[in-house]
């Protein structure tokens, strides 16, 4: 997906794109190379690694969302917490599954927002149908 938002001229699309694509790809692989019958264990600590850098970068593609719409906004703060929720609940099952709680609402405002993106694009020719938020200074 990432590629395609070159293609468009979107370098925030592409970068975050990307990264996640990479990220959800590399953790999905370590998890199938992990036969249950080896003694080879998952490190724990390796994926709260991930999980912890994973919720850096989005706090810092969050800042750029300040530039964008109130809710895309939302929605990298949401995914931020999610990863750090995520990083804790390793660890803890009660956090881990506030950690699921909170994907779920992020995953809603994600449909929300390309739902949104998308009707505004096709039947408004670009012009808000569905308002998306703007920060007074992006007005």
């Amino acid at each position: 997906m990432g590629l395609v938002e070159i293609k468009r001229n979107n370098v925030f699309g592409f970068t975050v794109f990307s990264a996640y694509g990479g990220f959800w790809l590399s953790l999905a692989t370590a998890h199938i190379l992990i036969d249950d019958n080896t003694e080879v264990l998952f490190n724990a600590k390796a994926v709260q690694t991930m999980l912890v850098l994973m919720g850096i970068f989005t706090l810092v593609m969050w800042l750029c969302t300040f530039k964008m719409n109130m809710t895309i906004n939302v929605l990298f703060f949401l995914l931020a917490s999610t990863f750090f929720l995520l990083a804790g609940g390793v660890e803890n099952e009660t956090v881990d599954k506030a950690a699921g709680w909170l994907g779920m609402a992020t995953a809603g405002t994600a449909y929300w927002l390309g739902a949104a993106e998308l009707v505004n694009d096709v039947i408004g020719g670009g012009n808000d149908i569905i308002p998306l938020g703007r920060f007074r200074s992006n007005k």
